[in-house]
């Protein structure tokens, strides 16, 4: 009867393991969007900022696709150490992380700086 049980709890734990999502969860400040946090289930990365700012995330490959609440879509992608972002309104910009500092470059000349501490992620422009 134990072993029957154990087995039981076995596969129990086994069946949970590969199919409940896996949780993350982190906050940001930022000072063009004010704060915010951000979570992810499974493949996908859900952020919502205070200024009413919303996205979900998703990964095909080495791509990440987001889609904003305000229409707005980008496709970012990696080449060597750095992270590309395109944005359908045709505005776009890289990421460079150097250290524990991420550097952002913006097509407009915007320069941003990021940085985690914990699970609470700083962004300036």
């Amino acid at each position: 009867m134990k072993k029957k049980i154990l087995i039981l709890t076995l596969v129990v734990l086994f069946i949970l393991i590969f199919t409940v999502p896996v949780f993350a969860y982190g906050t940001y400040y930022s000072n063009s969007y004010g704060s915010g946090y951000g979570y992810s289930i499974g493949r996908n990365y859900y952020t919502n900022w205070s200024n009413g700012l919303s996205s979900t995330s998703y990964n095909i490959g080495q791509n990440t696709y987001t889609n904003w609440n305000d229409g707005l879509n980008s496709t970012s992608y990696s080449i060597g150490n750095t992270r590309y972002t395109n944005f359908n309104n045709g505005s776009y910009y890289s990421k460079q992380k150097i250290g524990k500092y991420d550097y952002y470059y913006g097509n407009d000349g915007r320069l941003g700086t990021g940085y985690w501490i914990g699970n609470t992620y700083y962004l300036n422009w």
